[in-house]
């Protein structure tokens, strides 16, 4: 079984390589916010975390929590873009769904980038919880 700290990290490089290649990447909903804090160091935090979170699933139990914790720390800001999203009704580059439930929409476009970061949150705790 693939822990979802490891997938979650794969898609971190991901998306980090994807902002290397071409910068626009970075304004999708889940990085605007990271974005805004992290600057052009955006693809080299995540392609770092992301290699971090992948590394721990070979890394024995004492250093595993620590390796974690970047990609945690980016999971909480990527939530708080999300939850700001949906409660403002629009998106960070200023869209505005053009229906009569615009929230409905960005809770269905988004509600995956969410629920990874709370999976993911509860699997930290579970691995510190078993220590």
């Amino acid at each position: 079984m693939v822990p979802v700290i490891a997938l979650i990290g794969l898609a971190h490089i991901i998306c980090g390589i994807s902002i290397a290649i071409s910068p626009g990447v970075a304004l999708v909903t889940p990085l605007a916010e990271l974005k805004l804090l992290a600057g052009g160091a955006i693809s080299f935090i995540l392609i770092v975390a992301g290699a971090l979170a992948v590394a721990s699933h070979f890394i024995p139990d004492p250093l595993k929590l620590f390796l974690i914790v970047p990609q945690q720390t980016i999971l909480t800001i990527q939530a708080s873009s999300l939850v700001f999203t949906l409660a403002t009704g629009h998106y960070p580059d200023g869209y505005t769904p053009n229906l009569p439930w615009p929230r409905l929409f960005i809770m269905n476009d988004q509600i995956w980038a969410l629920f990874c970061s709370v999976a993911h949150s509860l699997e930290v705790i579970s691995m510190a919880r078993s220590k």
